[in-house]
C-alpha cells in the first residue's frame, strides 16, 4: 500500500483528536466555528484533511456543517444543550427566591439594570454585544440575592452559553426586547412577574434548540 493514504489517514486521525478534545475541553463551546485553516496550519495538514476530521465530529455529533462550508461546534446531544438553558434558568428563579427586588439594599444595584435598559433602548447592539448584555444582565439581577455561590455559578453558565446566545441573536430577533422587559420588571420591582418571565424566555430558547441546530446546518 503507498505511503500516501497512510498519511492522509494518520493526519485525519491527528486533527479529528485535536478538534474533539477542544470540543470535551470547552475550548470551542457550543456555536464557535471550528477555525479549520487555524487547525491545518497548526498541525501542518492540508485544509481537506482537516475537514475529512471535521465530517467524521459531524457523524458523531460533535459539530454541525453549515451550507457555507463552515462547521460549528456542537455538543454530542441537543439535550445537553438544552440542559444549560435548564440550569441558567434554575439559577435565576432560585436566586430570586432568596431575595425581594421591590426593596433592594443597594440602590446601585438598580443604576445598573436602569443603564441596561437605556443602552437597549437607544442602540441597536451586534449579537455579540446582546448576547454579552444578556449575561450581564443575568449577572446583575442574580446580584439582588447576594449568593457568591450562585454567582460564580451564573458567571460559569453564562461562559457555557455565550455562543449559543449569539445564534440566538442571529436567527431569533427577540433578545432585545425581551431583555428590555426584564430590566422594567426589575426595575418596578415586580418579582413574581420577572419569575415568571425567565422561566417563558429558557422555557422557548429550550424549545428552540432543534431548530437553531437545523438553521445552523442550512447556512
Amino acid at each position: 500500500m503507498s505511503s500516501i493514504p497512510v498519511r492522509i489517514r494518520d493526519g485525519s486521525e491527528c486533527a479529528y483528536q485535536a478538534i474533539r478534545d477542544a470540543l470535551s475541553d470547552d475550548e470551542l463551546p457550543p456555536g464557535t466555528p471550528v477555525p479549520v485553516r487555524v487547525i491545518a496550519e497548526s498541525l501542518r495538514l492540508d485544509v481537506v484533511t482537516v475537514r475529512d476530521a471535521c465530517d467524521r465530529l459531524v457523524l458523531e455529533g460533535w459539530a454541525i456543517r453549515g451550507g457555507n462550508g463552515t462547521y460549528y461546534a456542537w455538543c454530542p446531544d441537543e439535550s445537553t444543550v438544552a440542559g444549560l438553558y435548564d440550569c441558567n434558568r434554575a439559577l435565576l428563579t432560585s436566586a430570586l427566591d432568596y431575595t425581594d427586588i421591590s426593596n433592594p439594599g443597594d440602590r446601585g444595584e438598580l443604576a445598573v439594570i436602569q443603564q441596561f435598559h437605556d443602552k437597549l433602548i437607544r442602540w441597536e447592539l451586534t449579537n455579540a454585544s446582546l448576547a454579552s448584555t444578556t449575561g450581564a444582565l443575568f449577572f446583575a439581577i442574580t446580584a439582588h440575592a447576594g449568593n457568591d455561590n450562585v454567582l460564580e455559578l451564573i458567571r460559569c453558565a453564562n461562559e457555557r452559553l455565550y455562543n449559543l446566545r449569539i445564534l440566538e441573536c442571529r436567527h431569533f430577533g427577540d433578545t432585545a426586547s425581551e431583555l428590555v422587559k426584564f430590566c422594567t420588571l426589575v426595575l418596578e420591582g415586580r418579582q413574581e412577574d420577572l419569575q415568571e418571565t425567565i422561566v417563558r424566555y429558557h422555557d422557548r430558547r429550550r424549545r428552540l434548540v432543534p431548530d437553531l441546530c437545523g438553521i445552523v446546518a442550512a447556512q
